[in-house]
């Protein structure tokens, strides 16, 4: 029985370690104030070198565009369109047989949000990476933004 748990315990921390190889972007968000009720949130990916994600302005059928989903909420109001920042190229993907919008390294997305003081966004984002020989599924990513 001590073989087999310690077993099962090597297999999780191993299937761990190869999980967090297949992520190769992470994300980070944060919210600024920019005066009493309108705040900037920033949604930041963290891509690994030789991967990338898909543009929030994309062809249909193609990869999955990055997109944002807001919980509705009447204490948040989003304001305006997001807006994307990053190391962006249009490539012709070998893997969607099209030209895509495809951006690398640290990419941003900002947001006007008009909120009361204490107030919480919520809601998730989906996106799709890939490199020049795969793509992994796409991924959704819960949030929940202070807004203070």
């Amino acid at each position: 029985m001590i073989r087999f748990s310690v077993l099962f315990g090597f297999l999780m921390f191993a299937s761990a370690v190869f999980a967090q190889q297949d992520s190769p972007v992470s994300w980070s968000f944060d919210a600024k104030a920019q005066d009493a009720n309108t705040y900037i949130v920033t949604f930041t990916a963290s891509v690994s070198k030789g991967w990338g994600i898909y543009s929030k302005d994309m062809e249909a059928g193609g990869p999955i565009p990055t997109s944002f989903m807001f919980d509705d909420d009447s204490a948040v109001r989003v304001d305006g369109d997001m807006i994307e920042k990053g190391d962006r190229k249009i490539i012709f993907d070998e893997l969607f047989e099209m030209e895509v919008n495809k951006l690398f390294g640290t990419v941003t997305y900002q947001q006007t949000v008009n909120a009361k003081p204490g107030s919480t966004l919520k809601g998730y984002l989906e996106f799709m990476t890939c490199d020049d020989k795969r793509c992994l599924p796409p991924t959704t990513v819960d949030f929940a933004i202070a807004l203070k």
